[in-house]
């Protein structure tokens, strides 16, 4: 993608979006680095794209930002649904049939019927070999719901969560199923009208180029940040819009930039 120049917005949209297998779809791997944590898929996704910290908010309000616990399920149920390390061959009869008839074979070799250690037998050779097939994403109706612990007033402990986006407009993407959630989700993530996205990325490439972001630290913005240069940051985001993402072109005003 960084080779092809692809738009900044449709790199994430794709990263987050992803789903199949990661040998159809290496964009998958933006999952499957977090397998089996959702959770901390979301705190990485919110930190990375949005610059803002949430990861203190999936245990309990934040205790330095206006983030409550109840904010960040909100968010996290969007993409919950997705989940990691689905085996293929669940769906497949042919290799449901192949992994009966090594059964089969393993339970002779275990008998002594048929040639073979009970440590390397036809099952657990096929076990290996099937292995690669479980690196898939898929959309599931898998709800998330509050922690057993909640604490606060606003819900009750183990009330499912239904999605809802940080700050600006909820996305008028339907939510019945997690397809659309996550398709909502996206929407809202990239929208040109998501000002966080773009500031976020604007200000990683001026640091990018000159050493030093006009807002620091980079993926920890709260209300309260400000821009060494006001002006300049507002006129980089809208430079960033105005060349749709391309972040080369983005690069090359930086880089011919006289003081």
């Amino acid at each position: 993608s960084l080779r092809d120049n692809k738009p900044y917005d449709q790199m994430v949209r794709e990263l987050v979006a992803a789903e199949g297998n990661v040998w159809e779809n290496g964009a998958t791997g933006y999952y499957h680095r977090d397998r089996g944590m959702p959770l901390d898929n979301m705190a990485n996704t919110v930190r990375i794209f949005l610059g803002t910290r949430l990861e203190c908010a999936q245990c309990h309000d934040h205790p330095t930002d206006v983030w409550t616990q109840k904010d960040f399920y909100e968010l996290a149920a969007y993409t919950y649904g997705l989940k990691t390390g689905v085996n293929i061959q669940a769906d497949n009869p042919e290799l449901k049939e192949v992994m009966r008839r090594l059964r089969e074979l393993s339970k002779k070799q275990k008998n002594g019927k048929v040639p073979g250690s009970q440590k390397a037998t036809a099952l657990s050779a096929g076990r290996e070999f099937f292995d690669p097939l479980r690196w898939g994403v898929v959309h599931t109706e898998r709800p998330l719901k509050l922690p057993h612990d909640y604490q606060y007033d606003d819900a009750a402990p183990k009330d499912t969560v239904e999605p809802r986006v940080l700050f600006g407009n909820q996305s008028d993407a339907k939510l019945h199923d997690s397809t659309d959630r996550v398709k909502s989700y996206v929407d809202w993530l990239v929208s040109k009208n998501n000002e966080r996205f773009t500031l976020v990325i604007a200000n990683r490439m001026w640091k990018h180029a000159m050493g030093k972001g006009l807002i620091e630290p980079i993926d920890e913005l709260t209300d309260e940040s400000a821009a060494d240069s006001p002006e300049l940051m507002e006129y980089l985001e809208s430079l960033m819009v105005a060349l749709d993402y391309d972040l080369k072109q983005y690069l090359r005003v930086l880089y011919n930039t006289e003081y």
